[in-house]
């Protein structure tokens, strides 16, 4: 047991503790005639503000003597610099015309029939503890990996007190690991490791005190600022979408990936922000050059942009693949139709054996027509053959033919063997056919010495008599096929079993995709074997064939399997215990996640027996049903497709009984009024907390305070002359009744709560959290309800409150759930694509608001008449519109909550017709090495301008050029080689048909 005297430095931490339960002592009174002592507690309250700089202050005081005062005297100093005196019976003087943020020197001393008692002389300040600071925001300089903050600050005394500012810099683990002093609002730092989680907090320093710290702005330097590597575009044509990919590599937690689709002009069409490759853009226009570029960023940072790589959709894909084989020519002749209104592709025609693996492939031009031949392929096998067509910037899909043979004749047998047998008239002769031709049947010829014929037999078989020709028998295929890896072997490694009567004498592993095609082969002698350098977080298939000199045998396949990118346990693992609903919440983070990961979270007791195991797919997940006052242990670890990752380390954790408040407080003076014996009652389940106990003067301010672990407690020499009572202080009951009201207009919500405890709370927690379980804000109540702002719309949030009082925090409400509706924001990017061959016009938009519109209204408007259509899709086709007149087009998204605003205006004027430039004219001027082009145009109502291109006689696009009208001209051509010229008309969302050619050739 502790006493600590009222004066001391620990009580008075503990001087605006509130009273829980209250037991009143009378005790007998003496009163002692001396002076008052000193007046304490001096503060200063506006009372009344007159102008901007001019207010009425209250300065109240108290005074702790047991004897009766009867007057108070003051002075003080005025604004004007003159003293002005004055005296009072109450505890309290008035003030009139005090400066705004300003100091007052006020005196002032107590008067009783004995003597003035001694005097307080205090500078008091009017000056409010300055605001929380504002508006932080981070830049990094990135040539010098230095970070710039920057603040504001709205105190009201601000521009009259100068202010200081202290600047705190936080670790992960929420350790301070920088301070930095300022007097300006802004700050450099540059002591900061890469790829570390840290956060900046900022205080105000002013007369009056410091400020709360701020919402803390979070600082992320990256590991680099250079592109992803390996950036790879897969083109699907048929789907018009593009796939893009990147590889692995060592960024940190919070880097995340920008993937911009511009136009051949360089604006933005599309952009994707992901955490991960790959991403992926759906609906491009056909036919329409296009580019994309990756980078990386982060809250406060962008990296360098990748090349710029250009792509286009291909309208079509190759059909009706026929392969006709030539018979003993190892030659194929491969037939295909295509149709397409895009640029003059190429076709690559490739060839394949059974398997799928490649064993050719060879290009021609569009001009060639739709057939090619392909040479020296193998004879006698299954092979299929593929088209795809081709431009500069893409190809189609690949269709395939049927499977077909190239018949030829067989290969001579080999090995003859002759074996004489005892008893038998006539030999037994045996031979070996290994070509890949087979053969019907086997002739055999008998000649005498002198090469005469004596007789000729015929077999189908690869022996002609009693005896088995002696050849090898090809193996039988490998069974139960099994891959393992873990955390301590990375590479995989393959099992088999393997019971034919031939031995093989090796084994080839072939590993396969999820589209099923082969990207890796191992040639081993037995199981098991290791494979290395495969790419992880992928889905592969392995498959088995033995060998053996005879041939091979069929291939088995074994189930699918996953190699980890990383086989260590998640980071940033932290478990919260939910002590009211006897429950933990584990949290983690993994931002190298293969697909098909899951997570084991396992809870053990104190001897190491499993009490509970779960399997989660994602961050949190929760252990229900615990007990209270025992010590547990939980790990994690990840686990995917045939493969597991290290276990964590125990990580401990407690399950308290929500604590109780105390019952029964008795209070009792010893005869010789020497001490004060108190005693009270607790039930709780886990070992008795810490009590303080208070005694308080009548007027609830503790004179004398004690720290136990029992429920007995002692004060020794209480004061005379004054009411006492006496109190254990304890945690604020839970809150109840949460509501929470919700604002779409403000984007805000109220939550209020009740609160009928015993111990009283001094202020509430209440935090805002997301469906990750991650903390979105905390707000500091005094009373029973509080707004808060800047949370985000139509995101699940759920809050929670909590009482808290000098004791300690109490128990936390469930989360209540809540989401904050909103209207859509107005659509972006409308664009028109004028089908001019369809007779149709296709207008699509983007869409990023957060809070999803049910449909879209599309307004469009001729002279005075709107039209309006509705979808519930980001795109709408249009019935053909009248020529020559001028719509305008503005797309508004619609919810329960209301409509957004409409888009930005988009322009549309259909032309009379689409034809294509006329009487296209090339003037070659050959030593200038440049030529001239001309070309006739009707008259037409839209704004538009013309492409001119130049191509080679291999349909290669040489220059491009887009002008408003004819002629124009091409410089640095080159010499004595085949060129042609088309030219099309461009209007903003449409394109005629390129013209006729009119080819040409520049002479040296």
């Amino acid at each position: 047991m502790i006493e600590d005297e009222a004066s001391g430095n620990t009580q008075s931490s503990r001087r605006k503790a509130l009273v829980c339960f209250i037991s009143f002592l009378r005790l007998s009174h003496f009163f002692s005639k001396k002076k008052p002592t000193e007046v304490t507690n001096l503060v200063a309250n506006v009372q009344q503000k007159l102008t901007d700089a001019y207010v009425i202050v209250n300065i109240s005081w108290t005074s702790p003597s047991n004897c009766k005062i009867r007057m108070f005297k003051y002075s003080y100093i005025a604004n004007t610099g003159e003293k002005i005196s004055g005296s009072t019976s109450e505890r309290n003087a008035i003030i009139h015309w005090a400066e705004y943020c300003a100091p007052i020197d006020f005196t002032v001393w107590g008067e009783t029939s004995e003597g003035q008692g001694d005097t307080l002389q205090k500078n008091i300040t009017l000056a409010k503890i300055p605001n929380i600071p504002v508006n932080a925001q981070a830049n990094l300089n990135r040539d010098k990996r230095e970070w710039s903050i920057t603040w504001e600050d709205t105190s009201e005394c601000h521009f009259i007190v100068t202010h200081s500012y202290i600047v705190n810099v936080y670790d992960a683990n929420a350790q301070r690991t920088l301070q930095k002093n300022v007097t300006r609002k802004s700050v450099q730092i540059n002591e900061l490791d890469p790829c570390k989680k840290f956060s900046a907090g900022i205080i105000t320093v002013g007369i009056a005190g410091q400020s709360p710290e701020s919402r803390p702005v979070v600082l992320h330097v990256p590991e680099g600022f250079d592109p992803p590597p390996d950036i790879l575009i897969k083109m699907l044509h048929n789907e018009a979408r593009v796939s893009v990919t990147w590889g692995a590599e060592k960024i940190c937690e919070d880097t995340k990936y920008e993937v911009t689709l511009y136009d051949d002009a360089g604006e933005v069409l599309r952009r994707e922000k992901p955490a991960t490759s790959p991403v992926r853009f759906t609906q491009l226009q056909k036919c329409v050059p296009m580019l994309l570029a990756v980078r990386k960023f982060g809250l406060w940072w962008v990296g360098d942009e990748s090349e710029r790589k250009e792509i286009q959709v291909l309208e079509n894909q190759p059909s009706n693949v026929r392969a006709n084989p030539i018979a003993n020519e190892s030659q194929v002749d491969v037939f295909w139709d295509y149709q397409s209104e895009c640029l003059y592709p190429d076709f690559l025609v490739s060839v394949y054996n059974q398997n799928g693996s490649f064993v050719k492939s060879v290009a021609t031009s569009a001009k060639n027509g739709r057939k090619m031949e392909v040479h020296r392929l193998p004879q006698c096998v299954l092979l299929t053959a593929g088209v795809r067509a081709r431009n500069p910037v893409g190809s189609s899909s690949e269709i395939k033919s049927a499977e077909f043979k190239i018949p030829a004749v067989p290969s001579p047998p080999t090995d003859v063997l002759v074996t004489i047998v005892t008893n038998l008239p006539s030999p037994f002769v045996s031979w070996v056919h290994g070509g890949a031709c087979s053969a019907k049947d086997f002739r055999l010829d008998v000649h005498k010495t002198n090469a005469s014929l004596v007789k000729t037999t015929h077999s189908t078989k690869k022996s002609r008599g009693a005896i088995a020709n002696g050849s090898t028998r090809v193996p039988r295929p490998p069974t139960n096929i099994q891959l393992r890896s873990s955390a301590n072997y990375p590479n995989p490694a393959i099992l088999w079993d393997y019971e034919g009567a031939c031995a093989a004498t090796h084994f080839v592993v072939d590993i396969y995709n999820s589209d099923d095609q082969l990207i890796k082969s191992f040639n081993v002698t037995a199981s098991p074997a290791e494979l290395l350098d495969l790419p992880t977080c992928a889905l592969l298939t392995a498959g088995v064939s033995a060998h053996n000199t005879a041939g091979s045998s069929s291939m088995t396949k074994g189930s699918e399997f996953t190699i980890a990118t990383d086989f260590d346990v998640p980071s940033n693992i932290r478990i919260v215990p939910i002590h009211a609903e006897k429950q933990i919440m584990i949290m983690w983070q993994d931002t190298r996640v293969c697909r098909g990961t899951k997570y084991d979270v396992s809870l053990y007791d104190e001897a190491g027996a499993v009490l509970q195991k779960f399997q989660y797919d994602k961050s949190p997940g929760r252990l229900t049903g615990l007990r209270s006052c025992v010590s547990l242990f939980v790990t994690m670890r990840r686990t995917g497709t045939q493969w597991v990752g290290a276990e964590s380390d125990k990580m401990k954790v407690q399950i308290l009984d929500t604590p109780s408040d105390p019952k029964n407080i008795r209070g009792q003076v010893t005869s010789d009024k020497s001490r004060v014996e108190v005693s009270w009652q607790y039930d709780s389940v886990c070992a008795s907390p810490e009590f303080v106990v208070n005694l308080y003067t009548t007027e609830v301010s503790a004179i004398k305070s004690v720290i136990t672990n029992s429920t007995q407690a002692q004060f020794a020499n209480p004061p005379s002359c004054v009411a006492m009572s006496v109190g254990v202080l304890a945690l604020p009951v839970l809150p109840k009744a949460v509501k929470v009201a919700m604002s779409a207009e403000k984007a805000t919500v109220n939550v209020s709560w009740t609160y009928d405890g015993d111990c009283a709370a001094a202020s509430f927690l209440v935090e805002v959290y997301n469906s990750a379980r991650s903390l979105q804000t905390s707000v500091q109540a005094n009373g029973l309800s509080t707004e808060i702002t800047g949370l985000p719309v139509c995101v699940e949030l759920f809050v929670s409150v909590q009482g808290q009082n000098e004791f300690g925090s109490g128990p936390k409400t469930k989360n209540s759930k809540f989401t904050i509706p909103a209207v859509p924001q107005k659509p972006a990017n409308v664009s028109v694509n004028v089908q001019h061959t369809k007779k149709s016009i296709r207008v699509s938009w983007d869409d990023a608001s957060r809070c999803p519109a049910e449909k879209y209204d599309v307004v469009v408007h001729a002279q005075r008449t709107p039209t309006v259509y509705s979808t519930s899709k980001k795109t709408l086709v249009l019935d053909w519109l009248a020529s020559c007149v001028t719509y305008t087009l503005r797309v508004a998204g619609v919810n329960k909550h209301g409509k957004s605003g409409l888009s930005n205006t988009v322009e549309l004027l259909i032309p009379e017709d689409f034809k294509a430039p006329t009487n296209v004219k090339v003037e070659p001027k050959h030593k200038q090495s440049q030529i001239s082009v001309e070309w006739d145009f009707g008259k037409s109502c839209d704004n538009m301008t013309f492409e001119v291109s130049l191509y080679n006689r291999q349909d290669r696009l040489v220059k491009k050029s887009q002008v408003e009208s004819s002629p124009t001209l091409f410089t640095k051509l080159p010499k004595c080689e085949g060129l042609y010229v088309t030219v099309r008309a461009i209007g903003r969302w449409w394109s005629s048909p390129e013209s006729d050619r009119e080819n040409f050739k520049i002479l040296d």
